[in-house]
């Protein structure tokens, strides 16, 4: 059995022990993979792990490759329909980082609600050691509780953000999606979610529904002192509309782990906005939860080799 790993580096730059992978066969990784090189590298796999290798019809065809095994939660690098052509089978990993992601989260939200980081590096150039005063002020900072954040994917992710947004004494609302029941009076309808929220919180997935949910029109709606806080995907943003809603004053802030592409470009409307901060797509990855992923692959991957079907997609 040969298990061929595409992209090991973005979730394991060496601090996670992967010996386990050689009980199971042959166990080859690489850092990274060009397209160019994804057919040379799998043609004699019998399994394939990516986190984020792009595998259709043209580079599976042809190739032993019988099983993959996702690296993440969400698989939208993965042809399905290819692998339904093919018979390849696909496995993911549900839920291993969620409570790193709620971390991240608040993360963003107190940076933006007490400006620590600006605090601390001024303190550590002086200004506190040189103040006339026992403090000194570089702007407001906000008290949470009594403002109201408003979930967009109140899934699993979603729900625990808002319990911790409530334990700070928010109130919570969440948009209602179409076809899905909507069980609280908590949710709301797309016009008065905007319109409340104090703080938008995106924990949605990427679909046809969500993509550039934020945009001119819900902004228009919103506060003009309303943040967005975007642990979710690039994609739900459209960056040109908030990139002129934060200019101009109408959105106060953005916080976000993600961007679209990936990693992000200079040319990004946000990227040089002083009320935008970013991060590198490190909310699913504290130590904690990719152990937990390394773990659950390895378990994806027994079970296929046993015949079972654990955490299987296709």
């Amino acid at each position: 059995m040969k298990i061929v790993f595409l992209d090991m580096y973005n979730s394991n730059p060496g601090d996670i022990d992967t010996s386990m992978f050689k009980e199971l066969g042959e166990f080859i990784t690489y850092d990274r993979t060009n397209p160019s090189d994804i057919k040379e590298r799998i043609k004699d796999a019998d399994i394939v792990i990516t986190n984020k290798v792009r595998l259709g019809k043209a580079e599976l065809e042809g190739t032993n490759v019988k099983f993959i095994a996702e690296a993440a939660t969400g698989f939208d690098n993965i042809d399905l329909n290819a692998l339904k052509e093919l018979g390849i089978g696909l496995a993911n990993v549900p839920s291993y980082s969620t409570y790193s992601v709620v971390q991240l989260t608040l993360a963003h939200l107190l940076n933006w609600a007490n400006d620590v980081y600006s605090y601390a590096k001024n303190v550590r150039n002086g200004e506190w050691v040189d103040s006339r005063d026992f403090n000194f002020f570089l702007g407001t900072i906000h008290e949470l509780a009594g403002k109201t954040a408003g979930i967009v994917g109140y899934g699993d992710i979603g729900q625990k953000v808002a319990d911790a947004y409530r334990a700070l004494g928010m109130k919570v609302i969440a948009l209602k999606v179409a076809g899905h029941h909507a069980d609280g009076d908590f949710f709301r309808d797309y016009e008065d979610f905007f319109k409340e929220a104090d703080i938008v919180s995106l924990h949605a997935p990427m679909n046809a529904d969500s993509k550039e949910i934020i945009n001119k029109d819900s902004i228009a709606l919103m506060k003009n002192t309303a943040i967005i806080i975007n642990t979710a995907r690039g994609g739900l943003i459209n960056e040109a509309d908030l990139a002129d809603a934060l200019k101009n004053g109408k959105v106060a802030f953005y916080a976000s782990d993600v961007s679209a592409p990936e990693p992000m470009t200079k040319d990004n409307k946000l990227y040089a906005l002083d009320n935008a901060a970013f991060t590198p797509h490190i909310a699913w990855a504290s130590l904690e939860a990719r152990q937990r992923l390394y773990k659950v692959i390895y378990d994806n991957i027994k079970a296929y080799i046993d015949g079972r079907s654990l955490n299987r997609i296709v």
